[in-house]
């Protein structure tokens, strides 16, 4: 089993309160969240300090890409960080539960998010190419990488991360605070016996456990739940320089049937909505209601993946017909109308809930679900940066 490496990990020495922020890809139409926490963590060695909220993106961006790495080379100079070598068990109060999820390094070339490759890590929604280059000006001349990428694993019997956390009291504890920002709590526990992870692995992967699952032979193991434009930046990086620090890529890996993991919609805000566009949604079929903030409410048929897919493409369609002006892709129901209340001329379209028990043969049987199906938990569930790993010399 080679997908999967013992991962470096670097964790601050103290203040893991101010260290610890969101994914950057949150909270992306409300920049008053981003302004609180750089507040909060003002005048504090912070994870802030070393990310770029998509709230803030420009067309030029290279000057806060700069300050980026020179504050990372700070921090590693300044010697803020301890060293970790082993897998990292963690557990996660949200606002629907504990979550667990345990800290790997992925092999990058066993990752491919083209549809229908057969391959260990698979992207489970399309791949934007153009939002892959920006990106990568954000890392390739990066020391750290800061992940907020999360994959899962399809274990329904446990075998892995929960059995690992029914033995969590002989562990050494990492660290055990409250996050900000109303994002819970995290406690991180170290794994002594990285043996037992590779031999659990090795029987998730294994041919018969699959047969067993989908019916067939599959090199399929971990589909990405969180962060897969960040996973394909990873791996652009490497082939472009390609080397042993960046061939690996830090992520949480977590279980599908994990009782404290929500798969909740992800809904879209519709700027400029014409009358022309509200009126096509009336018109995309007979079937189950979708509510609308804004506008009246319109019916859609299919399963859940075929619903979401014909509101998107529908979206897309209208973006090019420029009977919109803009999307926006939020989480939570408060953040919807909220966003909706503050943009004059704009809708919100509350987006059907996708089961987990459909993702893996979904992603396997279809290729990839349509884009932004999907989300694991509200805003303020998400990963928060806190390992860190270096990428460069």
């Amino acid at each position: 089993m080679n997908t999967v490496k013992q991962p470096e990990i670097l964790l601050p020495k103290s203040d893991f309160e101010h260290w610890a922020v969101v994914a950057c890809d949150q909270f992306t139409s409300e920049p008053e969240y981003w302004e609180e926490v750089k507040k909060y963590t003002d005048g504090h060695i912070s994870a802030y300090n070393v990310i770029l909220p998509e709230a803030y993106l420009t067309q030029n961006n290279d000057a806060y890409i700069k300050s980026i790495n020179e504050k990372m080379r700070e921090y590693i100079n300044a010697d803020v960080f301890n060293e970790v070598n082993g897998f990292v068990l963690v557990e996660r109060s949200t606002s629907t539960g504990i979550r667990l999820g345990l800290m790997i390094e992925v092999d990058l070339t066993k990752y491919e998010f083209t549809p229908f490759a057969d391959v260990p890590i698979k992207a489970t929604e399309g791949t934007i190419l153009e939002r892959i280059p920006p990106r990568v000006k954000i890392r390739e001349n990066a020391p750290l990488e800061l992940p907020h990428i999360m994959l899962l694993c399809d274990d329904p019997k446990g075998m892995l991360i929960e059995r690992l956390y029914a033995e969590r009291e002989k562990f050494k504890v990492l660290y055990d605070f409250d996050l900000c920002q109303n994002g819970g709590h995290i406690k991180g526990y170290l794994i002594d016996n990285p043996q037992e992870v590779f031999e659990i692995i090795d029987v998730l992967d294994s041919k018969e456990e699959k047969i067993k699952k989908y019916g067939k032979e599959t090199e399929f193991l971990f589909a990405v739940g969180d962060g897969n434009h960040s996973l394909a930046t990873a791996k652009a990086c490497y082939e472009k320089a390609p080397d042993e620090y960046n061939r690996y890529a830090l992520v949480e890996l977590v279980n599908i049937y994990d009782k404290g993991l929500a798969f909740e919609p992800i809904h879209r805000v519709v700027f400029g909505a014409t009358k022309k566009f509200i009126d096509g949604l009336g018109a995309l079929g007979a079937g189950d209601t979708i509510k609308v903030i804004g506008a009246n409410d319109f019916t859609v048929s299919g399963d859940t993946p075929t619903k979401i897919s014909k509101i998107q493409k529908y979206i897309e369609q209208s973006l090019k017909d420029n009977t919109i002006s803009g999307v926006d892709y939020v989480h939570g129901i408060n953040s919807l109308t909220s966003v909706v209340e503050n943009n004059k001329g704009s809708i919100g379209i509350v987006m059907p809930k996708m089961e987990k028990n459909e993702l893996f043969p979904y992603v396997l049987n279809n290729g990839v679900l349509p884009k932004k199906a999907f989300s694991m938990g509200e805003a303020q569930d998400k990963r928060y940066y806190l390992e860190a790993r270096r990428i460069r010399k």
